[in-house]
């Protein structure tokens, strides 16, 4: 789940195993919130005496935290049990429980806080029955103590007799932690000089996701004001690079610094929120609408709105090719004044000397746009079909946006080779021998008649892997010799020959690395990002292999 803060606490209640009345709640916040009588209260967000069996319940479950569900609302607490033989009953046993509503938040930044405050409880329980003693007419005990100190006897080793420690009242201090959890995340509530509830609540950020070389990093903070000179060297080479455009490996080369540790690098960014991870743009990717389309113009249209104020464009729609700014999509919600500018057609932008008129597409037209999208166009034909519309608007940007808020989701290609699903199919093994290259040897080693044009050859793999290629069109001059007239037809046969040596060395390294990522259902811009090549390339090297199909997914 995306993080967007913590989630509210519904009610908290104190509960206590009494001496001769059982389990009941003795203090509740808000008051009502939690049923208590046989009758169900409407109002009430459930009956206690369905549940309190599991808020007081056996010892064996005690001092260890507990949740569980009752209706739509999830209860956690840290139930207490104390052996003593003061007790009336050689036992003492409460439970601060918190209440929240079930399957909206995540609960687990208040899991430590909960079983540090039972833990903290406990303690002072054992040292001066803070909490037992609050009762006026003392029948937690087997008799009126006459002193509040603990039998030495009874006591933790390391816990020194102590008789300052006092709590006035439990209702007030479940409703200031209650009041300030809510509204700031943390509370501080001395109980005297050297005990105090203080909780914070911090996010429960999950591990670093395993990313992938192809996948283009695109900034949710100004990652420039997280770094100053004592920031890690390669964060500080590869943070420039990160534009929305350079995917991973990229990066990695521009910044030139070492790939996994780049990678690291990322991964710290994505852990830590400041950016979100994208696939590259190109215009024959293939984008459709999810289910959350509708989120666009909800909530007065806010997405809406900054959706205009980030893809909107000064110089129309061609602006995707040279993007001015690292786009930052979670900060792009506009500011007063940003806002008054992207609503104004004459407005001036900030920070501009000049003014500059700006037509601002509608909510609609947006809107219109993200519908239109769908499985069976790519985005050049996309693009084509709706240029009117987009004459104010970066294509780039549009399809970023709505790929991080989730409003729609690339359509990846995976190219399926029928000979290799037809041996995962049958269980076999399926390796490249030399048939695949035999055809391109075939026609790199073609009888050549003399001549005095210079011959070129290169010694590269062939960008196009058919039968059709002329031998000497494939390569390109990395060097030429001029040959003599009277330089034999044999000898060039064998220099040739002797070419392609080196030729199919690396070629048949690269189909075995090639057949590994088909075998692995890995779609298209994973394949041309580890071989390095186009993916007109990489095409015509499937194609090589024998028929092939393309699913989209």
């Amino acid at each position: 789940m995306e993080y967007t803060g913590f989630i509210h606490i519904s009610a908290i209640f104190y509960a206590v195993f009494h001496p001769e009345e059982g389990t009941k709640i003795v203090y509740q916040v808000p008051a009502g919130s939690v049923s208590t009588g046989s009758d169900d209260d409407d109002e009430a967000l459930f009956n206690f005496d369905t549940v309190k069996n599991y808020v007081i319940p056996k010892p064996q479950l005690c001092n260890k935290l507990l949740s569980f569900k009752i209706n739509n609302y999830r209860v956690i607490g840290f139930p207490v049990n104390i052996e003593n033989s003061t007790y009336a009953r050689n036992s003492f046993n409460f439970n601060f429980c918190f209440v929240f509503p079930y399957d909206v938040g995540d609960t687990t930044p208040y899991e430590s806080a909960i079983r540090r405050m039972g833990t903290m409880f406990r303690v002072l329980e054992e040292q001066s029955f803070i909490l037992s003693k609050l009762e006026t007419d003392h029948s937690f005990y087997k008799q009126k103590p006459t002193t509040m100190e603990m039998d030495p006897s009874q006591l933790t080793p390391g816990h020194k007799r102590t008789t300052t420690i006092t709590l006035s009242s439990i209702q007030s201090l479940i409703s200031q932690i209650f009041s300030d959890l809510n509204n700031y995340s943390e509370c501080c509530i001395p109980l005297d000089s050297a005990n105090s509830v203080d909780i914070k609540l911090f996010p429960i950020l999950p591990p670093p996701v395993n990313i992938k070389a192809y996948e283009v990093p695109i900034a949710t903070e100004k990652l420039g004001n997280l770094l100053d000179s004592t920031s890690d060297p390669t964060m500080l080479q590869i943070i420039p690079h990160i534009n929305g455009l350079n995917s991973i490996r990229r990066i990695a080369e521009l910044a030139q610094a070492n790939y996994m540790i780049t990678k690291q690098c990322i991964q710290h960014l994505m852990h830590y929120r400041c950016i979100e991870l994208i696939d590259i743009f190109q215009f024959s990717n293939v984008y459709a609408t999810t289910n959350h389309i509708s989120n666009f113009l909800r909530n007065d249209g806010q997405m809406a709105e900054e959706c205009q104020a980030y893809v909107a464009t000064e110089s129309g729609a061609e602006s995707f090719s040279t993007p001015t700014a690292t786009p930052n999509v979670n900060s792009v919600s506009p500011a007063s004044h940003t806002r008054n500018y992207f609503n104004s057609r004459s407005s001036n932008p900030p920070n501009s000397r000049h003014p500059v008129r700006v037509k601002i597409p509608s909510k609609s037209t947006l809107f219109k746009l993200y519908r239109s999208l769908n499985q069976g166009m790519t985005v050049k034909e996309w693009f084509l079909e709706n240029r009117r519309l987009l004459e104010n608007v970066d294509v780039r940007r549009f399809i970023n946006f709505g790929v991080v808020r989730r409003i729609i989701y690339r359509v990846n290609t995976y190219p399926i080779v029928n000979s290799i699903a037809r041996a995962i199919e049958r269980d076999e093994f399926y390796e490249v021998n030399e048939t695949t290259l035999k055809k391109k040897q075939e026609v790199a080693v073609a009888p050549v008649v003399p001549t005095n044009r210079a011959v070129k050859f290169n010694s590269a793999p062939p960008k196009t892997l058919t039968e059709d290629n002329d031998s000497d069109s494939v390569y390109s001059s990395d060097f030429e010799e001029d040959h003599e007239e009277d330089e034999t037809e044999h000898e060039v046969l064998v220099r040739k020959q002797s070419t392609m040596s080196s030729v199919d060395e690396s070629q048949e390294h690269e189909y075995r690395d090639l057949v590994k990522m088909l075998k692995g259902f890995q779609h298209m811009d994973s394949i041309c990002t580890e071989l390095q090549k186009s993916r007109a390339e990489v095409e015509a090297m499937i194609a090589s292999l024998g028929s092939y199909n393309i699913a989209n997914a």
